[in-house]
């Protein structure tokens, strides 16, 4: 293969694994945050509609719903932190491929320090993005546990 169609092939390789990385990356993140706030947009519903109907009754310990609403608005907020590590992780990832790309067409000498500092960002807010995830993930499932267990209890 010649040196120029390698180049070709190397600067087409970077491109394409810019757009695969973006697409794949921001289709898992929203179908997961989308779960989540879905589940957790109907536990805080199915909260208010139990509270409203425990007025009425007047003997119902709430303790256990607002405990479980606590964790449907965590898993909630913490979704949003999630959504920004994403978002910062994959703007990291574009620029490195991106830089790559310049590089490979030879219009741009990066070195080395610069593609690891900007690993490491990328490295860094996907950790974050796990960590986030699993912490939504974790607190919407114990909103649904302490919800279920309340009306278990209490109907």
């Amino acid at each position: 293969m010649s040196e120029e169609k390698r180049l070709d092939y190397n600067v087409q390789r970077w491109i394409n694994n810019k757009e695969r990385s973006l697409s794949h990356k921001w289709y898992a993140i929203a179908r997961i945050d989308l779960l989540i706030i879905s589940i957790c947009g109907g536990g805080i519903y199915v909260l208010f509609e139990l509270i409203k109907y425990y007025k009425i009754i007047q003997d119902v310990d709430i303790t256990g719903l607002k405990i479980s609403g606590v964790f449907f608005l965590l898993a909630v907020l913490i979704n949003f932190v999630s959504q920004f590590c994403g978002y910062y992780a994959n703007s990291n990832e574009a620029k490195f491929s991106n830089l790559k790309f310049l590089q490979a067409i030879n219009e741009k000498v990066v070195s080395e320090e610069e593609f690891d500092k900007i690993d490491k960002k990328v490295n860094g807010f996907n950790k974050w993005v796990d960590i986030t995830n699993w912490g939504s993930i974790i607190s919407m499932i114990l909103g649904l546990f302490l919800l279920a267990i309340h009306t278990y209890v209490n109907v």
